[in-house]
């Protein structure tokens, strides 16, 4: 037990924060170096507080804010469950996931869509509220919306040019896609995937914002996180199943109903029809079922960044990233390319990848890395690279490739050189060399350059146009420009079609307008304080979640005896922000027979940490019994990856899980250790793995097998996968290899299998399986196995995909 609460100690020693500001309502944690940072975040968020509070009329009380620095990742998160925390990443959106997520400034953006989920997600009154004071966890909904309506609608409420609902395309043109109804959107199957849940709902809630008013809205949204399942109705159902019965008549109540006077589906359904968008020109390109990022027109040659949606992209999560280049209609060259940016010099293609924490720039005719770093953004003339370099510490960025480097303050996004002028991009702030040319209108995710000309789509009027920059005019009317190419007297630009995205082709159309540079107002200095080592670590020592349980023999069985109860409780602390330590002590008492009864104590515990390529689970179970003690772990770990071409790389995985057990004065254990070398690309991955496998103990046990894996997929509706595996110690192998294929276009959850396997002898296959709508981790089968001599098996099986069996039960 000593060695147990040193290493409990040791846990909450080594955590990953070690400085802290304090702010009037927020803690604003930080890396060693980043105070400036630091600081500028805490009065961020003092500055926008109030705003968010006032909207959605509830004040969930002080915040925490950690910052993630060094990295490529474009996130944040919010916790209110735990410490009312908040997590935000230092890269900001760069090259298309600018289009996607147009925030103008990153921090105060970002703060504002992470602080409106703890302000919604918090319950404001009743008891809901004092059992989450005390730091119970509960199960928080807002009904018909997703947790995200009212993030993406407050991001949106406090600029004309900033937030997803501001982008036309991204809001308008994507809804009017949806044809009446929200499409499902959980899994890869879809071009929309993730934008229902994102700006489909956070539209609609701004609709009803503006038909019924905000406090209606405000009402609907607080009954909702009310009638959230509490701690005390979740322990209860494991011994009183019956008291769910409670929430029986919440069934019969259409809550949206009586709130907005009509049902979800039929406002959905108004507000959907209610759109006008039309997207003019000649459609040249449609990408069923497609994304489309980017375009580059040179001579008679298209070139189309986009990624495919299919069955089979859904059952891996995994959609075909693909750079294609057209030419009168007809594909001539196709790579599998994944890029925030990509351009075209001199017949060389150039891409920005993002690989292992950082991103690189690559001459993908040559598979040639050129550079890498915190690349944000780069340019190619006359084959020379020009790119930006990001400090997060200092946010500033240098870039280099010019006669002579050249600092900008903030976060550079896009750039394009013409032999004379340099034109960047900072959020929407439009510069020329030093200059700030516009810094009003929403800009579009690339500054594009052809001939002697600088292009940019921008809103206006709530289009996205295509700018001339030089001449400060626009060239189109009336488009939902996503990007935009021009070509002679021609403009081509990607918007939605109704079956996915495409390439239209129309005429110019200029207008001149005027520049905008609106007045940056200055950032109060709010008061704040260096943090003492006792309230930097109260985060860590202090439990984030307590959840005290109370269990009769309904939930623990009756062991054999006449029934019995438990209590105790779940306390979980936050060792670093990527990490939990949770601790369970318990007392249970039962009884044998009417005379006779037993005690039991223990202490369950669990420690998990994921970060970046390293991820642990720790948990084990101390009692007072002569099987004194069980335990697991689980440790995953890349120790490298290597980016070994444009789009591929080469890793080493590291996979070790043990059991163990104790009684008296023996220890038993199992042990598996399973390195593996690993080659992937978009499509294709690769495995060469070795697995030794030991049991100690009374029974001791040795074993070592070798294999090899392969995925492949084929199109977006079909793939195959291959094992082979050989066992030293039996001298056995075992192999599989299955076709998977989607043939039932109106279900994208379903296909058949067709393939062999075996263990030492073949098998054929031949099944069908169906998954849920919104699930891509469960699979349902059944189909036929047939062996050499003709015999059919009939089977069931559930795999966690379409290829893998994790519970077969044959049928004669």
């Amino acid at each position: 037990m000593k060695k147990f609460l040193l290493f409990i100690f040791l846990l909450f020693s080594v955590v990953l924060f070690s400085k802290a500001l304090i702010f009037e309502h927020a803690t604003v944690y930080y890396p060693e170096g980043y105070e400036n940072l630091a600081i500028k975040v805490g009065n961020i968020f003092e500055d926008i507080r109030d705003d968010v509070v006032n909207m959605f009329k509830n004040d969930p009380g002080r915040i925490n804010i950690f910052i993630k620095t060094k990295t490529t990742i474009t996130n944040g998160y919010a916790n209110p469950l735990q410490n009312n925390t908040i997590v935000i990443y230092t890269w900001h959106p760069t090259g298309v996931m600018y289009n996607y997520l147009p925030l103008d400034d990153w921090y105060r953006y970002l703060l504002i869509h992470e602080f409106t989920h703890i302000v919604t997600l918090k319950p404001s009154d009743g008891i809901l509220k004092t059992l989450s004071d005390l730091k119970m966890p509960y199960t928080p909904s807002l009904g018909k919306f997703s947790v995200e309506a009212p993030t993406v609608f407050a991001e949106s409420s406090f600029s004309e040019n900033s937030g997803r609902l501001r982008n036309p395309v991204i809001s308008d043109a994507l809804f009017s896609t949806f044809g009446g109804t929200f499409p499902q959107d959980k899994i890869a199957n879809d071009f929309r995937v993730g934008q229902v849940f994102y700006n489909g709902n956070g539209g609609f809630l701004e609709y009803l914002v503006k038909k019924y008013g905000m406090e209606k809205v405000n009402k609907y949204l607080k009954d909702s996180i009310n009638k959230s399942y509490s701690w005390l109705e979740i322990m209860l159902n494991f011994s009183i199943p019956y008291v769910s019965l409670i929430r029986l008549p919440e069934i019969f109540t259409d809550d949206f109903r009586a709130h907005f006077g009509n049902n979800f589906e039929d406002e959905v359904s108004e507000w959907l029809n209610s759109l006008n968008v039309k997207f003019d020109g000649e459609k040249i390109y449609e990408g069923k079922n497609e994304r489309i990022y980017k375009i580059e027109k040179v001579d008679n040659k298209l070139y189309i960044l986009k990624s495919k949606f299919g069955a089979a992209t859904g059952y891996l999560d995994n959609p075909i990233n693909e750079l294609i280049v057209l030419e009168k209609g007809d594909i001539l060259t196709k790579y599998n390319l994944s890029a925030l940016d990509f351009k075209v010099d001199s017949g060389e293609i150039y891409a920005l990848v993002s690989s292992n924490n950082k991103t690189e720039i690559w001459n993908i005719g040559k598979n040639e890395k050129i550079v890498d770093g915190f690349i944000s953004a780069f340019d190619v003339y006359d084959g020379k690279v020009i790119y930006s370099i990001y400090d997060d510490k200092s946010d500033e960025s240098i870039i280099y490739g010019l006669s002579e480097e050249i600092v900008v303050n903030g976060f550079v996004r896009s750039i394009a050189f013409d032999g004379e002028n340099l034109y960047y991009l900072v959020g929407n702030s439009l510069y020329k060399d030093n200059n700030l040319i516009d810094n009003y209108y929403l800009k579009g995710a690339f500054l594009k350059k052809k001939n002697d000309g600088i292009y940019v789509t921008m809103k206006f009027d709530n289009y996205m146009e295509l700018l001339d920059v030089k001449n400060f005019r626009l060239i189109s009317k009336g488009l939902y420009a996503f990007d935009g190419e021009v070509s002679k007297d021609e403009i081509y630009y990607v918007s939605y079609s109704q079956n996915g995205m495409a390439v239209y082709k129309t005429k110019f159309e200029t207008s001149t307008i005027e520049s905008v540079i609106a007045e940056n107002s200055k950032l109060d200095d709010y008061t704040f304080r260096k943090a003492s080592f006792l309230e930097e670590k109260k985060y860590n020592f202090l439990p984030s979640l307590f959840a005290p349980f109370f269990l009769t023999s309904s939930a623990l069985g009756d062991f054999g005896g006449y029934g019995g109860w438990s209590v105790g409780s779940i306390f979980d602390f936050k060792t670093s922000i990527d990490s939990d330590l949770v601790l369970a002590p318990y007392y249970l008492r039962y009884f044998k027979d009417y005379t006779n009864f037993y005690n039991e104590y223990g202490l369950g515990y669990a420690y998990l940490l994921y970060k970046d390529r390293f991820s642990i689970l720790n948990a084990g179970l101390f009692r007072n019994t002569e099987d004194y003690f069980y335990g697991v772990t689980e440790v995953s770990f890349i120790p490298f990856v290597f980016r070994v071409g444009y789009n591929s790389n080469l890793s080493l995985n590291m996979d070790i899980s043990g059991f163990y057990f104790a009684t008296g004065t023996s220890l038993d254990y199992n042990f598996n250790f399973s390195p593996g070398i690993v080659y992937s690309n978009n499509t294709f991955s690769s495995s060469l793995y070795l697995t030794a496998y030991s049991q100690l103990g009374n029974n001791e046990v040795f074993s070592l097998s070798s294999g090899v894996s392969m995925l492949n997929i084929l199109n977006e509706n079909s793939y195959v996968y291959g094992n082979l595996m050989y066992n030293f110690e039996s001298s056995t192998y075992s192999y599989s290899g299955i076709f998977i294929s989607n043939i039932f276009p109106f279900y994208k959850q379903s296909g058949i299998g067709v393939g062999v396997n075996g263990e030492n002898d073949l098998n054929g296959l031949f099944y069908v399986f169906v998954g849920f709508p919104n699930n891509n981790q469960l699979y349902l089968q059944s189909g036929f196995e047939m062996d050499m001599s003709g015999k059919l098996t009939l089977f069931f099986g559930i795999g966690a995909k379409p290829h893998s069996f994790y519970f077969i039960n044959e049928v004669y």
